[in-house]
């Protein structure tokens, strides 16, 4: 009897053993001060030019530095430009490159890299769906349709560190543009398209480099030429891709990553409480947008039902669990129209697309739900990937959409991007008095002045009702207890600021 005890505590000793091997498997083996960051992105490109392909600006920041940033209150900061100044009449823009600014590879970073750079991504051939955004540099225009060769462009480098870029009119929100990640330094060639199998032939600008890429894996190193190598907290960035944010909540919970954004709205109380999170208002915001090209959808008195229909507060409190904050718009009404119960919208029949995840289909439900209180109107939804979802805005091929607008700190760049002339205006907004205001605002050098312009823009917005906001969202991000982190102005994880509290 003893023997067949001993037998089976050894037996069970073994399999507890084994048991616990395989636990301890399920970490990911860590690198010496490193960070493993889970994400559900899925970068098919480091070109960022090209509107249809798949992005991830954080990863970008990572690798890639541009002349300016933004902070995380949305000033503009020095990034490889450690210098920047322009004339009052904001036509004319001076970079002073750093002196100790270089590539990964240790070639010395100059104004004619930016030069090169510039003429690369507006070349006639090359895609870029943010092209316009560059039309106000002189000469640009012309050399992007191909009717100038690059030396007519008001790009110039006066000497190896300073670069000059002069506009064609008052600009006041240039380095608001320029400080898009987009726009940050690198060689625009295949290797940007072909980054995972050809990442050891791309030179890098920023506080990163790729080591390595295994499978879901992406292991970044701290970049030892970068400028600022001093700031860059961790030598090791790992990041993981996951399929979906219930993949990222049970890998997080294995201690398999350290770090993810968005977690799943029931777990943010628990995550609270475990001091497992961090919480910040960002400067985005969820909203409506209507296709301004669709006949059906130019009735401005039905608009406007649809707004009086939603209720974003419990949107924001049943749906959301209050992780976002509503924004209440009210217009005046007209008493003519009748109240919204007498209307009648039988022959209204619209499609609502949103991005295919599970907090953005329950609140196009809720939304569903509310336009019922609509007489006779009818509402489907349709949940779509990433591609699908922007293809079909690319291509005007929906009636409303659910959308996050990124809210500029800039008030004239933000109204600029419903000019009828932007391609950028993804809602189809046109009004000749809106396009006459913008450009007046562009010319107007008192700013109290244009101040009052802009709010002439605000207003007819607000009257013609392009897009219905719903509510600001808040931004969460899960984490170990002991790391602690910093976002830029957009809500941005900066990578290069990620550090353990005490190593």
């Amino acid at each position: 009897m003893k023997k067949f005890i001993s037998f089976f505590i050894i037996i069970f000793l073994f399999v507890n053993g084994c048991v616990e091997k395989k636990v301890s498997n399920n970490k990911i083996k860590r690198e010496s001060n490193s960070i493993i960051y889970g994400t559900i992105k899925n970068t098919t490109t480091l070109n960022m030019f090209d509107d249809s392909q798949q992005k991830d600006e954080e990863l970008q920041q990572a690798l890639f530095d541009g002349l300016v940033k933004k902070d995380s209150r949305g000033n503009i900061i020095p990034s490889l430009a450690e210098k920047f100044e322009n004339n009052k009449d904001h036509t004319v823009y001076k970079f002073k490159i750093r002196n100790n600014a270089k590539w990964s590879n240790g070639e010395e970073i100059t104004a004619e890299d930016f030069k090169v750079f510039f003429s690369q991504i507006m070349a006639k051939d090359f895609i870029n769906s943010f092209d316009y955004e560059l039309f106000c540099i002189f000469g640009l225009e012309n050399y992007r349709k191909g009717l100038k060769d690059f030396s007519n462009v008001a790009i110039k480098d006066l000497d190896k560190h300073t670069l000059e870029i002069r506009l064609n009119y008052p600009c006041s929100y240039f380095l608001d543009i320029i400080s898009n990640p987009r726009y940050s330094l690198r060689d625009i060639n295949d290797n940007l398209y072909q980054w995972e199998k050809n990442f050891k032939n791309i030179k890098f600008s920023g506080a990163y480099k790729i080591l390595q890429i295994n499978n879901k894996n992406i292991v970044l190193k701290k970049n030892d030429n970068y400028w600022g190598k001093a700031q860059v907290y961790n030598d090791i960035i790992e990041v993981t891709k996951y399929n979906n944010s219930e993949e990222l909540m049970a890998a997080f919970k294995a201690q398999k990553i350290d770090i993810f954004k968005d977690p799943l709205i029931n777990e943010i109380s628990r995550l609270i409480n475990n001091n497992e999170i961090y919480q910040q208002e960002i400067n985005y915001t969820k909203a409506l947008i209507f296709n301004s090209k669709r006949s059906n959808l130019a009735d401005l008195r039905f608009k406007k039902d649809i707004n009086q229909s939603i209720d974003r507060k419990k949107i924001c409190t049943d749906v959301l669990n209050s992780t976002a904050i509503p924004i209440e718009v009210k217009y005046k009404e007209d008493a003519k129209t009748g109240s919204l119960e007498r209307r009648d919208y039988s022959n209204k029949k619209i499609t609502l697309i949103y991005l295919n995840n599970s907090e953005d289909k329950r609140v196009c439900e809720k939304i569903a739900l509310d336009l019922k209180k609509i007489k006779n109107f009818n509402v489907e939804l349709l949940g779509c990937s990433n591609d699908e979802f922007n293809k079909k805005l690319n291509k005007n091929n929906y009636d409303m959409a659910l959308v996050e607008l990124k809210k500029d700190s800039s008030r004239e760049y933000y109204l600029n991007k419903y000019s009828s002339k932007n391609p950028l205006n993804i809602c189809n907004f046109r009004s000749l008095e809106y396009d006459a205001l913008l450009y007046k605002a562009k010319l107007e050098k008192d700013k109290s002045k244009k101040g009052n312009i802009l709010n002439k823009c605000e207003e007819i917005l607000k009257e013609e009702f392009p897009v219905l906001e719903l509510y600001k969202k808040k931004l969460y991000i899960s984490k170990i207890k002991d790391v602690d982190l910093e976002t830029n102005y957009y809500g941005d994880l900066l990578l290069d600021k990620i550090r353990f509290e005490q190593l």
